[in-house]
């Protein structure tokens, strides 16, 4: 397969479709730049959750559900409240029925694509798209803090890498927690049983959760915890609901592999160490789809009295950038 890079239309929504490595994948810039679609041909694999039967309308607005939305601020702050070194902001409660604020807002904003192009010698696709949040945004009054958001996604042999950078463009630090709310398919092939999948990471501690808010205290792996670990884990079928976990830094693979124990066929999704957590959830376990979500910090970390460097809680000043990156692709199984 030839590399190439174009827009398209997908269901009426302005996209960018690129090719190359052996995989294809469609990014829609309007709708967070979420990459909506990433296939591999050779494996005929969706790598994450996606169907053509799906209305354009599901992928877009909450659109959490679908490819890898980048989330500023991931999960939930209680009360709405984000407290920082230099003031505490209230966001607007949408989780009602607990009084939180729930996954920021940049996963709805619109991108502009700032460049594209692809290397047939190198067979490589890239895309370039950024956003500039300013006082004409209307979550502007919750957060006045100027900043730009760079997503670059690189779609090459290795899979497709995605690099977010979050740059501060304002007097007032900027407070950087990024997670992404990936979907991927249960089964990730229709000739596949969904109880035959596993999932397997280096979780070296639980993260205790009250009402699904973090409590900052980290709990030693249970035996249910290190069926993960072991990669005995099936994602689906039984309701996970936010169970979260501290990664090991040492660990030989950082990041997730998801394996289909009939065929051998595995999902890698790697990540920066940046992400120090992991949170997973599958809306009762009983869909087409289920939730990975690396995040930097811990849920509600603005809010725990606890060091920094236990909630992961960071920020960054004027002109100062905030840089991560995510890798999915086609691997081998968990060891």
């Amino acid at each position: 397969m030839d590399s190439y890079i174009k827009n398209i239309r997908f269901k009426g929504e302005p996209c960018v479709k690129m090719a190359a490595g052996g995989y294809v994948a469609v990014v829609a810039p309007r709708i967070g730049c979420n990459m909506i679609r990433l296939y591999n041909t050779a494996a005929k694999t969706e790598l994450l959750h996606y169907s053509w039967k799906t209305p354009i309308r599901y992928l877009r607005w909450p659109s959490l559900v679908h490819g890898i939305p980048t989330q500023l601020y991931p999960n939930r702050l209680e009360n709405g409240i984000l407290k920082t070194s230099a003031a505490e902001y209230h966001f607007p409660v949408n989780e009602k029925g607990r009084n939180n604020h729930l996954h920021g807002f940049l996963h709805t904003r619109q991108y502009t694509v700032d460049s594209m192009y692809h290397d047939s010698e190198n067979d490589t696709a890239v895309l370039c798209c950024s956003f500039t949040y300013n006082s004409d945004d209307e979550f502007y009054q919750y957060l006045p803090i100027d900043f730009k958001a760079v997503i670059t996604y690189t779609l090459s042999r290795d899979g497709m890498k995605l690099v977010l950078e979050i740059t501060d463009l304002s007097d007032t630090p900027l407070p950087v927690g990024i997670g992404h709310h990936t979907s991927f398919m249960a089964p990730f092939s229709r000739d596949l049983d969904p109880s035959k999948l596993r999932i397997c990471f280096p979780a070296s501690k639980r993260v205790e959760l009250i009402d699904d808010l973090s409590t900052g205290n980290l709990t030693d792996l249970n035996d249910h915890d290190l069926e993960y670990v072991n990669g005995n884990a099936c994602p689906v079928l039984s309701d996970v609901n936010n169970e979260m976990y501290l990664l090991d830094d040492n660990a030989k693979e950082y990041g997730v592999t998801i394996s289909n124990i009939k065929d051998s066929r595995t999902i890698k999704y790697t990540f920066s160490k940046d992400y120090r957590f992991l949170n997973l959830w599958n809306c009762g376990g009983k869909n087409s789809f289920y939730c990975v979500e690396p995040m930097t910090w811990l849920i509600n970390a603005p809010n725990i009295d606890m060091d920094d460097s236990v909630t992961g809680y960071r920020e960054i000043n004027r002109n100062e950038t905030f840089s991560v990156w995510q890798r999915i692709s086609m691997g081998t199984p968990c060891v």
